[in-house]
């Protein structure tokens, strides 16, 4: 007797967490692309509008030259509210 098994019959449970886990990383690399994006837009404000906003120039190009691995939303308010605290 041969019993002949599909491997994607296997583990059934295990398909739609890799399905959603691909999901979510891709949905989490998307949204890094796009914040980095709009850090590099802040670059075309003048010293004055970045200031309005708690950003320093040298904020978002610390920011930005610190690497892709680094989301620019989480960096930038980190230092907007450092600066803010301070006074």
């Amino acid at each position: 007797m041969t019993i002949h098994v599909d491997a994607r019959d296997c583990h059934p449970a295990t398909e739609p967490s890799r399905k959603a886990r691909f999901s979510e990383i891709l949905g989490r690399v998307i949204e890094h692309w796009r914040n980095r994006r709009t850090a590099r837009r802040l670059m075309d404000l003048d010293d004055h509008m970045l200031a309005d906003i708690g950003v320093l120039r040298g904020d978002v190009l610390q920011t930005l030259g610190s690497g892709g691995e680094v989301d620019p939303n989480g960096s930038l308010g980190r230092l907007a509210r450092r600066r803010k605290r301070r006074g």
